[in-house]
This record gives C-alpha cells, structure tokens and sequence, in this order.
C-alpha cells in the first residue's frame, strides 16, 4: 500500500508520482502517476481581537494558496447587513480582518456575517463571525 499524504501543505494542483516495480531477476517497470490534488478554503469563523496574540485575525485557510481563490472580494456586514468591512485579494497577513471596520473604527463584539467571492467562477462562500473583545 502507498499512501501520499498532502496534509498541511500549501499545494493545489498536479503532482507527478512515478513507482517501479522490480521482479526477483530485476526486471523493472515504471509508472508514472498523475494526483490532481484539490483543496478547498476552509473558514475559521471566530475572532477574539484582543490583543493577546491569539485569534486576532479571520483566518480563511488556503485563500492566498489556491489557484482559484488568489482573487477574491472578502465582504463584512454587521447583523443589521450594513457593510462594515470589504477588502480584495484577502491574504490573511496583510489584506486581513481584525475587528477594525474599513473606515478604521474598532467593531464591537458580536455576530457578523460575511461573502466570500471568487471571480475564477468558484462559489461563493458566506456564513457567520463571531467577534469578541
């Protein structure tokens, strides 16, 4: 049995396995395998920005890694479905949410929902935050 084993690393895409298999008088024969390995952004939907250094950010998984979801329009909207937060090719580092609303002000905590668009023809993510101080 083999097993290949992507797990947590940043890769999506084709990768290229080759096996050779070898009789007792060894003959071999090799193979090539193509793995099309696919991955999915994965939505961490908790933030406490507090400033102890522990979940300060909306993290989204992947985001920044995979071909089809590099480009994207991060939207937050505050439970009345007032847009508080909007950002483009959000990279969880530099382009990120961390309870500041797009005019800078600090939010306050509670349940926010966002919209993921992928303009690579991928679907579109939403759902709910939560934010605490």
């Amino acid at each position: 049995m083999l097993t290949v084993d992507y797990k947590g690393l940043a890769f999506s895409g084709t990768d290229s396995l080759t096996i050779q298999v070898c009789d007792l008088a060894e003959a071999c024969v090799q193979k090539e395998i193509q793995i099309q390995v696919v991955g999915k952004v994965t939505v961490y939907n908790a933030l406490s920005a507090n400033g102890d250094g522990k979940n300060e950010k909306f993290i989204l998984e992947f985001i920044d890694v995979l071909p089809d979801t590099k480009k994207n329009q991060v939207t937050i909207y505050n439970r009345w479905g007032d847009e508080v937060f909007a950002i483009s090719d959000y990279n969880n580092t530099t382009r990120v949410f961390a309870g500041i609303s797009s005019d800078g002000k600090q939010l306050p905590s509670g349940t926010y929902f966002y919209k993921i668009l992928f303009p690579s023809g991928t679907k579109t993510l939403t759902g709910y935050l939560e934010l605490k101080r």
